[in-house]
């Protein structure tokens, strides 16, 4: 048993590896959210191993809060408590260097900061959430150098559980929450490759692809929330793509079907060459007109996208799905062994959804991003 602030990460982090989401810092001064290096939780974990079956328990305080409400409120104080429960049964199956694993996890968001407004449209206080995680994951080498890998992952519970039976149109009814997560990958190592009328060998190249995909929230669906909710995942589709379209619905996290085909190859010691393009579709439109305006947190014939890292009140979107493409390069250089340093650039070309327009507004430009870094370790 572990009992204090630790790191929990199962798989590749589809579901559970960083307490920020990796899209979105919980420093609210940190700008660049997405760089957050913060990855350990407030949590008790009880490991019981019969090998070859590993069975991990956890409980994780996400947030400890009491709040003293007006005068007005029929409740003087309330909870906003935020719970993660989660049991992950690892099975290693030996041949094929194999392995299969299950997973439950529960997250409860008691939320109730203001009573008084429970179910009231625009109302982002008090909504309160009980999601259900399940899922599968599996890997295998079944040839040398040959890595496959696959999961798959369904939400269930309460997507709004403090919603209003009122008639009035200002007030929502409770939403139950049913979307469906996957992901499949490969990658395939080389030996080294020598380029014989240079004489320069190239040192184990790997060639990559996978495919992933979030269930998209329907424009105008008033009934059970189809959209994935990114539990605290820590994955990265592009460095660009991550830190602009996080949030619920937005098409990174969610609502998105992202190829990804790249490679790495080491040119000359401690120098890692990396190269990765993505491609990015909406599972739903977010628009059922062209040119039309795609509103944060407004009800109506569109969907609500609650992007984390775009300031805009609002976007033009077109009927189309293809909502852009971006390229990634990196380079890694181990100086020493205490000492690395990292470049990486990136480029997004937004698609189609995005180049709506409205008179002399319009939207759907290019974004670069370039990042240095430097690590020390002491």
């Amino acid at each position: 048993v572990t009992v204090g602030r630790q790191e929990l990460r199962y798989g590749n982090a589809f579901i559970l590896g960083d307490p920020d989401t990796n899209a979105a810092s919980a420093k609210a001064t940190l700008t660049a959210s997405d760089l957050s290096l913060r990855k350990s939780f407030d949590a008790v974990k009880a490991v019981i191993d019969y090998d070859p079956l590993v069975i991990d328990v956890i409980y994780v305080k996400l947030a400890d809060t009491a709040t003293t409400l007006a005068a007005a409120s029929p409740e003087a104080v309330t909870n906003n408590d935020e719970n993660l429960y989660g049991i992950n049964a690892a099975y290693d199956i030996g041949n094929y260097d194999s392995e299969i694993e299950a997973y439950w996890f529960f997250k409860r968001d008691d939320n109730e900061l203001d009573p008084t407004r429970r179910g009231q449209l625009g109302d982002s206080t008090s909504p309160g959430q009980e999601i259900h995680t399940y899922g599968l994951r599996g890997s295998l080498v079944p040839i040398e150098s040959l890595n496959l890998l696959g999961e798959i992952a369904w939400q269930r519970g309460d997507f709004d559980k403090y919603g209003s039976t009122a008639t009035d149109t200002t007030f929502r009814t409770a939403r139950d929450q049913d979307s469906m997560a996957y992901q499949v990958g490969a990658d395939y190592t080389f030996g080294d490759v020598t380029i014989p009328w240079v004489d320069v060998t190239i040192g184990t190249p790997i060639i990559r692809a996978g495919f992933t995909h979030y269930d998209g929230e329907e424009a105008g669906n008033l009934g059970d929330n189809q959209a994935w909710i990114p539990l605290f995942e820590d994955q990265t589709h592009g460095v660009i793509a991550n830190y602009i379209l996080g949030g619920i619905n937005g098409g990174q996290n969610n609502n998105a079907d992202i190829l990804n085909l790249g490679f790495s190859i080491v040119p000359l010691e401690d120098l890692i060459f990396s190269f990765d393009f993505y491609n990015f579709w909406l599972d739903e439109k977010l628009v059922t007109e062209d040119a039309a305006t795609v509103a944060t947190n407004v009800a109506g014939d569109v969907t609500i996208l609650n992007w984390t890292n775009l300031t805009e009140a609002s976007y033009f979107g077109m009927q189309s799905d293809e909502l852009g493409y971006e390229i990634d390069l990196a380079l890694n250089y181990d100086y020493t062994e205490d000492v690395k340093m990292g470049f990486t650039a990136g480029y997004f070309s937004p698609g189609d959804a995005f180049n709506g327009a409205s008179g002399n507004t319009s939207n759907g430009e290019r974004a670069l991003e370039v990042l240095a870094t430097l690590d020390v370790a002491f």
